[in-house]
């Protein structure tokens, strides 16, 4: 990852990217070829961060920069976030997805003091409230590790969070585990590293804000 120079075609490519140096303790800003900090910055243009038809790169772009010493007094933090308080949807997501209203869950709540934050994040929670399966689960082991990442970031324990049938997103995730420890049995190599990836902070409590340096 140090050396590793990147083809990023989207200024969300690049947050997720530079969340990737800094879990790993590498300085976003030069220790790496890409300085995924300022092409974050350098693409804000004055009300929304990247493409104005999409959200997610204002809401991936929260906790890079949050971590990399802005704040919500600053300017892209502050608009960022009132750009994604006014993407909500009336039901309380973010289009109509479990894993992008979890997101932005995650997002906001490092960030509430921004008008109208606590309003979106509570109508998010009960979206997700009525999404949880009997089962416990979310439909998949990605959007699952989701939840339970948005779930962590509120301060809430994944395990109090239960469907009908009294399991809950722990008892899901637990319940998907095949016996070499991994997720998604019958799926390509990568696609099992990616989920069991995902569970692994999920199933530890773990925010994304909490695994970055």
């Amino acid at each position: 990852m140090r050396s590793y120079s990147p083809d990023i075609s989207s200024v969300t490519d690049c947050e997720r990217h530079a969340m990737a140096l800094m879990s790993l303790g590498i300085d976003p800003y030069s220790g790496s070829p890409l300085n995924c900090i300022t092409r974050i910055t350098e693409s804000f243009d004055g009300s929304q961060i990247g493409d104005k038809n999409l959200i997610n790169d204002d809401v991936f772009a929260i906790f890079p920069l949050l971590k990399a010493g802005y704040s919500e007094s600053d300017d892209i933090v502050y608009k960022a976030g009132l750009a994604i308080v006014a993407a909500q949807m009336n039901d309380g997501s973010w289009n109509s997805s479990i894993d992008m209203t979890s997101a932005a869950v995650a997002a906001l709540s490092n960030v509430r003091t921004i008008s109208g934050a606590d309003a979106a994040i509570s109508n998010a929670r009960a979206y997700l409230v009525g999404k949880q399966a009997p089962d416990g689960g979310f439909g998949s082991v990605f959007s699952t590790a989701w939840v339970a990442q948005a779930v962590a970031s509120l301060g809430e324990d994944a395990s109090s969070w239960k469907g009908s049938a009294g399991k809950s997103i722990i008892d899901y995730l637990a319940e998907a585990q095949t016996d070499d420890g991994g997720f998604e049995q019958g799926a390509s190599e990568g696609t099992r590293a990616w989920a069991t990836s995902y569970v692994i902070p999920a199933i530890s409590g773990r925010s994304w804000m909490s695994l970055l340096s």
